[in-house]
Order: C-alpha cells, then structure tokens, then sequence
C-alpha cells in the first residue's frame, strides 16, 4: 500500500501511483483511473484533476522520461524494480511539466515513497536523481539533449517524442518522414474535448451557439464542438441527455461519409459504447442496430442510447469476425474496426507500452476476417463502412486493396477518407465505403 498524508497534491499524486502501479499489463488505463476515482471517497475536485494530469503525461512522456532516467542512472534501469522506476519516472514528470508546487516538494514526496518501499538505498539514489532533473531542466527541454550521441532519426524520435521505434517505422512507412513529426508532436499534446450535441433534443441550435461562446471553446463545427478543457456546464448536459463526449475528429470523420444516403437498414457492429450509434441516430436514421462482441460494452451502448431517448434500439452481443445472428440482411453495416490506434496516442498513450509489434498481423487477419462477413452479410447495393484509428497503411488503404482483389468485382470502392496531417484536432481516422454489386 502507498502511504502519504493530506498536504495539498499527495493524495491525487498517491492516486497516480496506485493507478499506474495496476495498470502496467493489458488493463486499460482510462478504465483503471475511473475505478480508483470512484473507489477514492472524499477526493477533491482539485487531486482529482491532478491524478489524471499525471497518469496521462506519465504516459504520453514515459519513453522520453525513460531515455532521461537511463542517463542518470550509472547502473542502468534493468535491475531496479519496476514500481521503483514508475516512482521515479513520475516524479520526473512532475518537476519537468508541472509548476503547482515547489520542487522541494515534489522531490520530497517521491524520495519518501521509495524509502518506505525500498529504503535508504533507493531513496538515496530516487533523491539524487531527482534533485538533478531540477539542476538541469532546462537542458532536459532541449531538442539536442536527445541527440548527444548523434543518433539516427528514427531513435531521435523515439527518445524526444517518446514513442516505440517499432511504431516509428510503421508511420514513416505510411506516412513518408516530412508527415510524422506533425503526428509524433500531435501525439505528446493533450487531446481536446469534444462533444456532440443531440440534433434531436429540443433548442440544440440554441445550445450549440451557446458553447461556442464559451471562453473553453477550441472549435465550433456544430453539432460538434471542441473545448481546451471540460466546461462546468458539459456535466449536467450529458445527464439531461442534450449533449455527448465524443472525439471531433471521430464526429467529422464519420459525417464525411455522408451517412444521411447509406441504405438502411444500418448495422453498427462493433458499436463499443454507442458513440457512433448515438450520433447516427441523432441524425435522424433508422432503424439502427448496434451489437459489440464483449457483453458489458453492449450493456454499456444500451445504456448510452437510453440516455439519449433512443430506447428502442435493437443492441445485442455478436462477434462481428463470426457468422451473424440477423434475420434480415442490413443495408449498410458500419464496421469500427479494432485496430492499433496510432491515430489517437494523444487521447489513449498507454497503446504506446501495451500494445507489441507482434499484435499487428492478428490485428490484421481480424479485420479482414470482419471485412469479408460484412461484404457477403450485406444487401446487393448495400454498403460496408469501414472506420479506423489507426495511420497504419497495412491496416487502411492497403486491407481495402486486398478486400477489393479478393472480391472478384463484386465489391467497388465508393469513397475514402483521411483526416488531413495538419488537423488541428491531431487525431486521425481513415474510413473507406465499400459497395456491394
């Protein structure tokens, strides 16, 4: 158990700590922060926030965080203790992106959580190391402390914008070298906010000119609409049902696909939490089925249309890579599939140390397997809209090529999207529509 006390910080530090420490395997990380917020009575506003700030920077600077410990550390990292090293790596954090407390503070929470674990030896070297990291920050926010060693790029890379190599080379591969260093700096920022208003809520018009007024406001593109951070007021709108969270580079990304003319009806089959499904109903399409493989996600979708007012939806469980339960063949299936995720590290960073290089060819012959059911479960003329959040070529343009190669001219190509490189919103998705002959 980690101990602290009630100065202003420990406890959303000790939160951190705790989540951090339980989700170093498969567990997702947004998941494990939830669960400890809510199982942590009496939390204010404030360590709440500071929690989160750390659990996500941790995560979105771990790989360079690690590079600044290996410096430091004459004996190298392999032979401390993992939660020893997510002590330290958070401290350092702290004292390089953080400015709310004193550096003495923050030096000396840290130096205590090691010695009640460890004792004098490692809290002496967790205090050395930390009092240097102050010594020498501003060397630290330096481009060319990364490259001391002449490094190539692709190392240089992974060491400043703290990313896998592995991934590195898939998106210079996908990309091209000028285009990944707007994604690898769009991968260290923190995601904004997003919302979507309900189309189908009376005065949503009125409420969304509203929000954009709102000194949070990022970006207006009713009925979406991003902000720098929440505002107070998202809140109570999300329990009324008059708004949802949900990315806006997600938003755009479907609604450039014109789902207004897909042929119904509309089979949302890896519908997760019924984000999607929530904004094709609002726009006024029906019906919708929506279906996930893991039940509590289709619980969780049923939950989310019910909030909505959207309380007659057939959602149900179903393996999207398997043969369908339907009675009827859907016009148009919206298959989300599961992917890497390059596309949105920003919003989810712990893909950058969860996910290995050996998941991507299951990862593909999943989507395939899933883009081949959706092409023979289809009407004739019906539609497959495949989605991802990934900038993975293998898992984009190039799974559309051998799907249409595969398709013995059955299946054409209708239209392909990209969110554009230089996105404001530094998330990307690639979508293609696929018709049925």
């Amino acid at each position: 158990m980690i101990k602290g006390n009630s100065r202003p910080g420990q406890n959303g530090r000790l939160l951190a700590l705790k989540v951090a420490f339980k989700t170093q395997g498969a567990r997702d990380l947004q998941a494990g922060l939830n669960q400890e917020i809510s199982r942590t009575r009496g939390l204010a506003d404030r360590e709440k926030r500071l929690a989160t700030e750390l659990v996500y920077g941790y995560a979105r600077f771990k790989g360079r965080i690690d590079w600044i410990a290996s410096c430091f550390l004459k004996k190298g990292t392999k032979r401390l203790p993992v939660h020893f090293l997510t002590i330290l790596g958070q401290g350092i954090y702290e004292l390089l992106f953080l400015d709310r407390v004193p550096d003495y503070a923050a030096v000396d929470f840290y130096v205590r959580q090691a010695g009640e674990r460890w004792g004098g030896n490692l809290s002496g070297l967790a205090n050395a190391v930390l009092r240097r990291v102050v010594r020498e920050r501003s060397a630290l926010k330096d481009k060319e402390f990364y490259r001391v060693d002449r490094p190539d790029l692709e190392t240089f890379y992974s060491r400043y914008y703290s990313c896998p190599g592995w991934m590195i080379r898939i998106l210079i591969r996908s990309l091209g070298p000028e285009a990944v260093e707007t994604v690898l700096k769009q991968s260290i920022r923190p995601p904004l906010v997003g919302v979507r208003i309900n189309r189908q809520a009376p005065g949503c018009h009125e409420l969304a000119e509203r929000l954009a007024r709102l000194p949070e406001a990022a970006l207006s593109r009713p009925p979406g609409l991003a902000f720098w951070k929440t505002p107070a007021a998202v809140y109570s709108l999300e329990e009324k049902g008059r708004l949802s969270r949900q990315s806006l580079a997600s938003q755009q990304a479907l609604a450039c696909l014109a789902p207004q003319s897909w042929p119904q009806p509309v089979w949302d089959c890896c519908a997760g939490h019924g984000g999607k499904t929530g904004q094709l109903l609002e726009i006024g399409l029906k019906p919708v089925w929506a279906s996930d493989r893991v039940s509590w996600k289709a619980a969780l979708c049923r939950q989310e249309l019910s909030r909505l007012s959207f309380s007659n939806v057939p959602v149900f469980s179903a393996d999207a890579a398997r043969a369908h339960p339907l009675k009827q063949r859907p016009g148009t299936i919206l298959l989300d599939a599961p992917c890497s995720g390059l596309g949105v590290l920003n919003r989810r960073p712990d893909i950058k140390w969860k996910l290995n290089q050996e998941a991507i060819p299951r990862l593909l012959e999943i989507q395939s397997q899933m883009l081949s059911l959706a092409c023979d479960t289809i009407q004739r003329q019906g539609l497959v809209v495949y989605l991802t959040c990934t900038l993975n070529r293998d898992e984009n343009q190039e799974q559309i090529a051998k799907t249409l190669d595969g398709s013995v001219d059955r299946i054409s190509l209708e239209k392909e999207y990209s969110t554009p490189i230089d996105s404001p919103l530094g998330e990307y998705f690639y979508a293609a529509v696929l018709r049925k002959k």
